[in-house]
């Protein structure tokens, strides 16, 4: 299990509009649901490409608990399909990893 202990960064945690610098800024949200795909991980890691707001993207689905959707590179699965909890923790510590990797 992966656990940090974040301090306020204003570069990299600055969560003041970061969405607008987005790669996805403007697009459909449906283009990062991904239900029906079948390598889930690597398209979400393709779709995230580059990005620069990654980390904050990543954070933010920590803070939301998100579900069913791609953010910061990593696809969260809904929480119906998360069949036992250590799924869940291994989906959190993959969006920490892209966090850490902001700071």
């Amino acid at each position: 299990m992966t656990t940090a202990t974040m301090q306020h960064n204003p570069t990299m945690l600055n969560m003041n509009r970061w969405w607008e610098h987005a790669k996805c800024a403007g697009q459909p949200i449906k283009n990062y649901d991904l239900k029906g795909q079948v390598n889930k991980p690597a398209t979400a890691r393709e779709l995230c490409a580059g990005c620069p707001v990654k980390p904050q993207c990543a954070w933010d689905a920590i803070q939301h608990a998100d579900s069913g959707l791609v953010r910061g590179g990593i696809w969260i699965p809904d929480e119906t399909t998360l069949a036992m909890r250590h799924e869940r923790q291994a989906v959190t510590d993959a969006l920490y990893e892209v966090v850490l990797e902001g700071m």
